[in-house]
């Protein structure tokens, strides 16, 4: 879709990882209300570990109904 502003960007793939955030447009944009995903807010507090994509990463996940106790 379109966006209102650029506030920066972020390239996982550059070593190290390379994350620009205008901070100021950003506290005025959450002043007016706007609101931020889960994985910028991680972002924004340094709290986000990149994991690329791999097939071993995929079989971790767990598999529907693994979960469940056994009996």
């Amino acid at each position: 879709g379109n966006f209102l502003d650029v506030l920066g960007h972020f390239n996982p793939s550059h070593n190290p990882t390379l994350l620009q955030i205008d901070k100021s447009k950003l506290e005025s944009w959450l002043k007016k209300g706007a609101m931020i995903t889960e994985s910028v807010e991680k972002l924004v507090k340094g709290d986000y570990k990149f994991e690329p994509y791999s097939r071993q990463n995929e079989k971790k996940e767990s598999t529907p109904g693994s979960d469940a106790p056994k009996e």
